[in-house]
């Protein structure tokens, strides 16, 4: 398993969004690929959103906290390793049940970035973490 996950994350595809169980993730990271990991809440609204994948992926402190500013950071990300982006959400599941709404638009942020990335040849993956 964790061979699959590993070769599937370091390509990149046109598929970028996944989901995986705790126990997956756990044989994920014990296999050293280059992970950038968040926990989100349980009331994920759009701001706290912001401040969660502003964190992790370290953005400037110029990011303006909105859907515009993200989708420029998502397709610029020139202070992290060159070698590929894999954002892994720990408790996933319970963040989608409660608010749907700015999940669904970060996707679309997320597969338009994908789409450059793709173009650039460069890893580019959304890892849902649930349970």
């Amino acid at each position: 398993m964790k061979a699959l996950w590993r070769d599937t994350l370091e390509k990149p595809s046109a598929t970028s969004v996944h989901f995986c169980c705790s126990e997956e993730f756990d044989l994920l990271v014990s296999s050293g690929l280059q992970l950038y990991v968040a926990t989100l809440v349980e009331d994920v609204s759009s701001q706290a959103l912001f401040g969660i994948i502003a964190e992790v992926l370290r953005f400037p402190a110029c990011f303006g906290s909105n859907w515009d500013a993200l989708d420029d950071c998502l397709t610029d990300l020139e202070w992290l390793a060159p070698v590929g982006i894999v954002l892994a959400l720990r408790d996933a599941n319970r963040a989608c049940v409660e608010n749907s709404l700015a999940l669904r638009r970060f996707l679309a942020s997320w597969s338009e970035a994908n789409e450059f990335w793709l173009e650039a040849n460069r890893p580019f993956h959304l890892l849902f973490v649930c349970g």
